[in-house]
């Protein structure tokens, strides 16, 4: 009190830091002198009496204590995979831990730094209370959306958080969380269709040599080697809403594209056809990335889906490894083969608009290059079933080349000219009204009169001799 001299004593500094670590920081203030300086300990150093002392009141630094966390949480001398903070703490946390650990370790205490924007609302104006426009967490948890009348739940803010990236500003709002509802919905629907799908699973169907898969689930394979690997990417940047840029656009080739086309397979064929293990083959690698791409971000969704794993999974999926994807199913020969035949159904819809592709009959004639690639897909001069034909979704498919004679069409038929970028060749599509009845299982026109296709006869015969 009388010379202003700091007090340093090995003995008291234990003592105080034994005080703190049973009271926490909170004891400087809230205890006397007398407790902090125990007349003891005093008396054995010869340093007066208690009461020659005073508690200092100066703030070494503010951020000292968070900035020397480090100390505390890093044992081992290790250093943290992330720092992960507002923009405004370059000068805060940031700093204060980076020069603490520079100077008592001679390193800094974090590989990366990730930091993130400020929450305005969907005008972007700063959020506070007394304009009314502060969004609390519990309302959007709990809440409901002015669209559906439904809450919103965790799922869609973890998704709102991940989507903001490392933005200045991150905008909120019910518009916003409409949106991100919507794409929960779609992604749900997904992951039941997949679970549907897989019920009863075959795990002998894993053993599938890659080579005897059809081209268009080799496509998928390839979909989702570029999509698996790009998220993974992803995901070591901490660019979380790339992530779901990347899961958005894989959703809608794998939605619009794969089951489109592959759904008679997969519901009509013999559940021993080699066209539908293949299909289960995709499905299963495909459910399998699918659920772990978005465990990080939607952890709780992941684990419910994997309850309902097609193997009986009994450890939590946090418990298992990150997914593999077989360097095999990168395949761009396989999606510039598919091109080929995409073009053509595209430009097929576009002349059809709503009328679905499988009420005609269609007749493809390409020249040679255009030919021999198509040819890849359909083997048979005229099939029902090849992967050509489930990609144009006709009722039937015939593959001509320009050089084997004109074909002529009818009055009655849709004439579509077209050309492939990749080739520079051209083609001439021509539809005719289906020549078969629509079946009764598969309703396909393929069948002969108004009852079955020869195909689905064939299925509901084995069925019926299986059956006890």
């Amino acid at each position: 009190r009388d010379t202003e001299e700091v007090l340093i004593n090995r003995e008291i500094f234990d003592h105080v830091r034994d005080l703190i670590s049973k009271h926490s920081s909170d004891c400087w203030w809230n205890m006397s002198v007398e407790e902090l300086l125990p007349q003891e300990i005093l008396s054995r150093n010869g340093l007066g009496n208690s009461s020659d002392y005073r508690k200092g009141s100066d703030i070494i630094d503010i951020w000292f204590d968070s900035g020397t966390s480090w100390a505390s949480v890093l044992s081992d001398d290790k250093v943290a995979d992330v720092y992960l903070e507002g923009l405004d703490q370059f000068r805060g946390w940031f700093q204060s831990s980076l020069l603490t650990s520079v100077a008592y370790r001679g390193k800094a205490p974090f590989k990366k730094l990730v930091v993130h924007g400020f929450a305005v609302d969907e005008e972007g104006h700063k959020m506070a209370k007394s304009v009314g426009n502060v969004v609390d967490p519990g309302q959007i948890i709990n809440g409901h959306s002015k669209a559906t009348g439904i809450p919103y739940g965790l799922d869609v803010l973890r998704l709102w958080v991940a989507n903001s990236g490392l933005q200045t500003k991150v905008a909120i709002g019910t518009n916003i969380l409409d949106i991100h509802q919507e794409e929960l919905f779609q992604l749900r629907k997904m992951l039941r269709h997949l679970l549907g799908s897989l019920r009863g699973f075959d795990v002998n169907i894993l053993q599938t040599n890659y080579s005897d898969l059809l081209p268009q689930d080799q496509y998928l394979l390839s979909l989702l080697y570029s999509y698996g690997t790009q998220v993974t990417s992803m995901y070591e940047e901490y660019r979380f809403g790339r992530v779901l840029t990347l899961l958005q656009k894989f959703l809608s080739d794998l939605s619009k594209v794969y089951i489109t086309i592959s759904k008679d397979r997969l519901y009509c064929d013999s559940v021993q056809s080699p066209g539908h293990r293949s299909s289960l083959f995709v499905l299963y690698h495909t459910l399998e990335v699918l659920t772990k791409s978005i465990a990080p971000i939607l952890p709780s969704l992941a684990e419910e889906v994997y309850k309902f794993h097609p193997q009986k999974k009994t450890s939590p999926l946090f418990h298992t490894l990150w997914y593999h994807l077989n360097p095999n199913w990168n395949n761009p020969d396989i999606e510039k083969l598919m091109s080929t035949a995409f073009t053509i159904r595209d430009k097929m819809n576009e002349v059809l608009v709503s009328e679905p592709p499988g009420n005609y009959d269609a007749i493809v004639i390409a020249k040679s290059r255009l030919y021999s690639e198509l040819k890849k897909l359909q083997d048979a001069e005229t099939s029902m079933d090849s992967p050509l034909c489930e990609i144009l979704q006709t009722a039937s498919t015939t593959l001509k080349s320009s050089q084997s004679g004109e074909v002529t069409a009818d009055d009655k038929d849709i004439v579509i000219h077209g050309s492939h970028s990749d080739t520079q060749t051209e083609f001439t599509a021509i539809l005719t009204k289906a020549g078969g009845s629509k079946c009764n299982r598969c309703r396909r026109n393929t069948a002969q009169s108004n009852e079955l296709c020869q195909r689905c006869y064939d299925v509901l015969l084995q069925n019926s001799q299986l059956s006890p």
